[in-house]
This record gives C-alpha cells, structure tokens and sequence, in this order.
C-alpha cells in the first residue's frame, strides 16, 4: 500500500536576474522517507531547497505539501505558514540566546513546562542533554550543528530541509553526524529532503535520489537503482567511480575487450558505444581466467586495493580487489554478470 505524498514539485522553474536557475524539475516524495538531491556547485539544488522553504520566487510549475499548493509563479505561502523545519550549513543559531533558548524558538505556543519538556526532549535526542544553559559559543561546530537539528525538530516539523548540514565539519565528524541524523529522523518518522555535493552522504542518507545538472533533475529514483542504471553519462560519473569500454552490437551481442556480453533490453544509441564499468564489476583472477591484463598501478584503501590495469588491447581500467598483486603482475580480467549499461561514446 502506497504511502501519501510529503512533498509534490512539479515543473518547477526559477530565475535569477532573468536568468533561469532551475527549470522543469519534478519529483514526489513519500511521507516518512529521505530524499537528497545530489549535484555539483551551481547546479540549482539549493535554489530548489529555497524554493520549496518559500524563500526563493517561482516563475512556473507549483509546490505542494500534503497535497495544498504553497508555491506556484502566481503565488506563494509564507516560510513561517509551511510547517517546515531548516537546517543550513552555517547552523544560523542565535548567539545571544541559550542552546535552550534556542531551541525553544519555536516552541513559542507552548506553556512553559511543555516547552523545557520539549527542549530536554529535543537535545537528549541530538545526544546533548544538559547543555541548554550554554551559549553557542562554548560549543565545538559538531555541537552548535546538533542544536541547530535539535531546533529544527523542536516544532515536529511536517518536513525537514537541510542545505548541505555537514558540509563545514571534518570528514570523520560529517560521517558520524549522517549516520546520527539518518537514525533520528527514522525514529521520528519524519519526512527530510536534503541537498549535499557529496554521493557517499547522499547514497548513506536517501530513500530517493535526485542527481541535478545545469537547472535540471536528470535522474530521480533509489540510490540503488541511479548507481546501477544512471540516466545519462554525467549521472553515471557523478554517482561514482567509472570507466568506459569500447562496444560494438555484433553477432546479436555486445562485443567488449573483455568478451560478449547479452544485449541489455533497452534500445541502444545509434553509432560507437561505450559499456559503462563499475570498478568492483571488474573481476581480478589468474592469467587463464579471463583476459589478460597488466597492473599498472595499486592503491591501498585499507579494505581492498585499487587497481589500474591495461588490457592487451591497450584499454586501461580500475578495478577493485584484494591486496594481494603488485604493479607489473600479469592477470586474467572479466565482468561480473551485470545488465550492461551503454551509452553513446564521447
């Protein structure tokens, strides 16, 4: 059974100085679910937060929350009449107010000893309990970051905007505070679209994920499913670690340097072609294994190493495995069984 619709943008378009910023994009996401939208510096993500927040214009499509129309290029709710919560990157806390204060900014409809319970309640689950007589300042940036969460869940917002949260912290810090905010907002139930350039962030955090580029959403869907089968090239390049291998359509399969591979059941590009090649869909066995390759190169990575291996063809490619080869072993090569994914070649 479906579960009813957080958020709703659709064909939403925005400009800047009548340049357009975003165009056409359109996505829905579930109640209780995470979606990030993932892309480069410049790409419209963050307008696009913006514009769902009520803080950016529309000049066409609409925003719907629960199913109400809050934005459209006619008219727009105000921020502060959506029901959302933000997080920002600069944590935008109040310096002149308590943890406590702050984050029971809020919370202003409540009586006072609802609103202590809440902000006990509230940085108990950040993991700072007992800190809500400090200042921000007497903070470390992981901490003012948790208070800034800790504000934004206060009023249980309906849905939770986070611009890049992580973003100024170190990156073992950034890594434990994604898997914190993941945890809370499973145990809350609480619906977050988030924006962040980084994929490890992105694939860790989402339910859903959008990858922009230019203004545009060129893939919406699961991280499982853009790692797998990206859209398009730049999709599969942003996503993650790739190569590209020659291919031609010959004798009803898709003739490679590492051998024929089944046709994929979606119609292929006219002209050259290029196999898209995960590196751990790179097998790594004996000389009689596979196709011949070289190591040219290897880097430790702690749990597996990092290759680069030039077939006998002259086709160089990366590969993960197992530390156990050097530079100038000789290897047999071959795919792991993969639905092939092509692309018209560059």
């Amino acid at each position: 059974m479906s579960r009813p619709v957080a958020l709703s943008v659709l064909d939403l378009a925005c400009r800047y100085q009548q340049q357009p910023v975003v165009q056409g994009v359109s996505f829905e996401l579930p109640e209780g679910d995470i979606a990030c939208l993932l892309g480069p510096s410049g790409c419209g993500k963050t307008t696009t937060l913006r514009a769902i927040a009520g803080l950016e214009p529309l000049t066409g499509g609409r925003i719907q929350l629960h199913g109400r129309t809050v934005s459209n290029a006619e008219a727009q709710r105000p921020p502060e009449q959506r029901g959302l919560g933000m997080v920002f990157q600069e944590h935008a806390l109040f310096p002149h107010l308590s943890v406590g204060d702050n984050v029971a900014f809020g919370l202003r409809q409540l009586g006072s000893s609802a609103r202590r319970a809440r902000v006990e309640e509230c940085l108990a689950l950040v993991q700072l309990p007992g800190l809500a007589r400090r200042y921000p300042h007497e903070l470390s940036g992981g901490q003012q970051q948790r208070v800034a969460l800790a504000r934004a869940l206060a009023p249980r917002p309906a849905l939770l905007l986070l611009d890049e949260p992580f973003a100024s912290l170190d990156l073992d810090l950034r890594r434990q505070l994604n898997q914190e905010l993941r945890r809370i907002l499973r145990q809350q139930g609480m619906t977050a679209l988030m924006v962040t350039h980084d994929q490890d962030e992105a694939f860790t955090m989402a339910d859903h994920l959008g990858v922009m580029r230019g203004g545009k959403l060129e893939q919406w869907g699961s991280p499982e499913q853009v790692y797998a089968c990206p859209a398009s090239r730049f999709v599969a390049q942003f996503s993650g670690s790739t190569n590209w291998l020659p291919a031609r359509v010959e004798a009803g399969a898709l003739q490679t340097a590492l051998g024929p591979l089944p046709l994929p059941a979606a119609a292929l590009p006219a002209g050259a072609l290029e196999l898209l090649v995960r590196p751990e869909a790179v097998l790594l066995g004996p000389l009689d294994g596979g196709q011949p390759a070289r190591v040219l190169s290897r880097e430790f990575l702690g749990g597996h190493c990092r290759y680069r291996l030039q077939l006998a063809c002259g086709t160089e490619l990366w590969a993960r495995g197992s530390s156990g080869h050097r530079p100038g072993d000789q290897l047999g090569v071959s795919l792991m069984a993969a639905p092939a994914v092509c692309f018209a070649a560059d």
